[in-house]
């Protein structure tokens, strides 16, 4: 409790957000020390940082949910990000509140769109890698448009700029291998386009780095060890490739960014209880001095990067998930009440519930960790309907995008990547949390979503590769696959697909560039029928495809969400529709429960639900937080 009293005293002006750090004495802190309690060493590290007259204010509001695959430009005025109503790279004008497309190519449904993008140091170009339909590459062009080339492509690798070195000849790149899943860091030659790299990875998760101003030293986060959830900070002499250990703690330790001073390294810790941000002095890649808190409580920060001024700018995704529960009418497919939250102690980072097989449990994902997606950053909760109990799996696994309860009721199927950073199919044991791999690594493709049929013998998967998407029964025991259905780019299967409750039939929602629909087939093999189908053209578009969501408990309906189209939002909603043929009906309590990813009770009387509440996405800025210096690090 002790330890948490810092930061909530500061905790309050950083709320404020657009009024400055006021100054305070450190006699709070003198107080604390002479007491002898807990803290009292940040404390003395906040007293001294409340001399400085910090300033956060936030830049801007977007409705829509930013991923934040950007950054400022130098001079601080525009920020770079994906428009994802084309997939175009844009920037925001923070001065005149306007957005404009630096690219006019891009297609979602190809997969052809900008993904991550940085400002050059004279702000005149800009990188940003492009999903190519196979792989990302890494381009370069001025603002205008003009002198647009292809910097660096090469198809076995993912690459993605991260920081421009300050005398613009080189780009700072993460490298994604899609042979084997490692990660590299390297640096690009702006001239030539050559490829040099600094440091191989094994596959646990992401990391954040950043260069020094000098381009002598780049900084990168990543897990303390093959267990561990929490990051250290490593620096790399890029000149002879030497590394060691800039920041080792117990703590998560994340990077933000090397200053423009180059004496101050920015980084993330969770040190205190919750994550703040801390300045590091440093000197010629070493450490110069202790690190301390100047900014407590960045919730959910999304890491943008510094501008020329030494501002630092981050984003924070404001939209909340969690689990809810609510009574239906089987027969009218609405809901009887308001659905009720199922997590009474941890709020908006709850998703993917699931029902045991008997009802009597409701197991669901728990994000826990600063670093959303990384390694054993997230839970499973299992919850008691009878009683109220919670029990917690913590799995050794790199994320949690879906639950699937076996059929008696002994484990529960993810798909996930284990601790050596390799992708499957496994199973977690819900009673010890034991993880074991169901799949074959050695395979071409792994399955990206699966469900089981009702003898527990077999799964239903989804698999994407290179030439297309398939839909088969996975047979466990022999590892043999048949395939049902197969589609070739750029028609897609969607993710979500489902076995109706008597294990014999399947439905999936498939999109091309001639329309969308909802798809119902055996599970034993045959030709698929269209339940329901949207083309090009028509009012509301064929849009994005349909989002599957269930069959009901009685087998007599298929649940699907359609997103809109791209000219109206006419027909944006919760739909079902009879499987035995009929006229689609839309559902009027969607946009009250703001539900997706239906799963029924046994009963067919309840309902769980990921339910999301706010939205949208904010960009804030933290000025005049850097300590007076003459100029950067010799």
């Amino acid at each position: 409790m002790n330890k948490r009293l810092p930061i909530l005293v500061l905790g309050v002006v950083a709320l404020a957000g657009c009024e400055p750090e006021a100054s305070r004495s450190s006699g709070g802190a003198d107080v604390l020390a002479a007491a002898g309690i807990p803290g009292a060493v940040a404390a003395s590290a906040l007293a001294e940082q409340d001399s400085t007259p910090m300033v956060v204010r936030r830049l801007w509001y977007s409705e829509g949910n930013l991923e934040f695959w950007g950054g400022p430009s130098p001079d601080g005025r525009y920020l770079s990000y994906v428009d994802w109503s084309t997939g175009d790279l844009a920037v925001h004008d923070f001065t005149t509140g306007e957005d404009s497309h630096l690219t006019d190519e891009a297609s979602v449904d190809d997969s052809e769109f900008a993904v991550l993008s940085a400002f050059s140091p004279d702000g005149e170009w800009i990188a940003y890698s492009w999903e190519n339909g196979e792989y990302d590459e890494l381009r370069v062009q001025r603002l205008d448009g003009s002198e647009r080339r292809v910097l660096y492509s090469n198809e076995a690798m993912n690459v993605h700029p991260a920081e421009w070195s300050a005398d613009g000849s080189e780009i700072l790149v993460a490298i994604d291998r899609l042979g084997d899943g490692t990660k590299q860091i390297g640096l690009v030659s702006v001239a030539e386009g050559s490829l040099s790299v600094l440091k191989s990875l094994d596959r646990r998760g992401t990391f954040e780095e950043s260069v020094s101003p000098d381009g002598r030293y780049v900084i990168y986060d990543f897990p303390a060890s093959v267990d561990s959830h929490e990051r250290d900070i490593h620096v790399i002499e890029t000149a002879t490739g030497e590394e060691s250990v800039l920041i080792e703690h117990p703590a998560n330790d994340l990077v933000l960014g090397w200053a423009p001073d180059g004496k101050h390294v920015f980084f993330a810790s969770d040190r205190t209880g919750t994550l703040g941000g801390w300045l590091l002095p440093v000197a010629n890649g070493k450490a110069a001095g202790e690190a301390r808190l100047v900014k407590p409580e960045l919730w959910r920060i999304s890491p943008l990067g510094f501008a020329r001024d030494g501002s630092y700018y981050y984003g924070i995704g404001m939209s909340m998930t969690d689990v809810y529960v609510a009574t239906l009418d089987p027969e009218t497919g609405q809901l009887r009440e308001q659905p009720a939250r199922v997590s009474q102690s941890y709020f908006g980072g709850n998703a993917f519930p699931e029902w045991s097989p008997d009802g009597r449990y409701l197991a669901y994902v728990s994000e826990r960790s600063p670093v959303k997606g990384s390694f054993g950053s997230e839970v499973i909760v299992i919850h008691s309907m009878e009683n109220g109990e919670l029990r917690e799996l913590r799995p050794k696994l790199g994320g949690l995008p879906w639950l699937s309860w076996s059929p008696d009721g002994s484990s529960i199927l993810v798909r996930s990547s284990d601790e050596n950073g390799r992708p499957g199919l496994f199973l977690v044991d819900v009673h010890t949390g034991d993880v074991r791999a169901l799949t074959d690594f050695t395979a071409d493709a792994v399955p990206t979503y699966a469900e089981w049929l009702p003898d527990g013998s077999s799964l239903v998967v989804r698999t994407g590769s290179s030439d297309g998407t398939r839909i088969g029964v996975l047979d466990l025991a022999s590892g043999t696959e048949k395939v049902l259905y197969r589609v070739s780019w750029p028609e897609v299967i969607k993710r979500d697909f489902a076995v109706s409750p008597d294990g014999r039939q399947l439905a999936f929602a498939v999109g091309g560039s001639n329309g969308s629909g909802v798809m119902v087939m055996p599970v034993s093999g045959g030709q698929p029928r269209r339940l329901v189908g949207f083309r090009a053209g028509e009012p509301g578009g064929a849009g994005p495809v349909p989002v599957l969501i269930n069959w009901s408990p009685d087998g007599r309906h298929v649940y699907y969400e359609r997103l809109g189209g791209s000219e109206t939002q006419e027909k944006k909603g919760l739909w079902r529709i009879p499987t035995a043929g009929g006229a689609p009906e839309q559902l009027d309590w969607l946009s009250e429960a703001g539900g997706i990813l239906l799963r029924f009770h046994p009963d067919g009387r309840r309902v769980a639900l990921t339910r999301g509440e706010g939205g949208g996405s904010e960009v804030w800025v933290m000025e005049d937080f850097l300590p007076a210096t003459a100029g950067p690090s010799e």
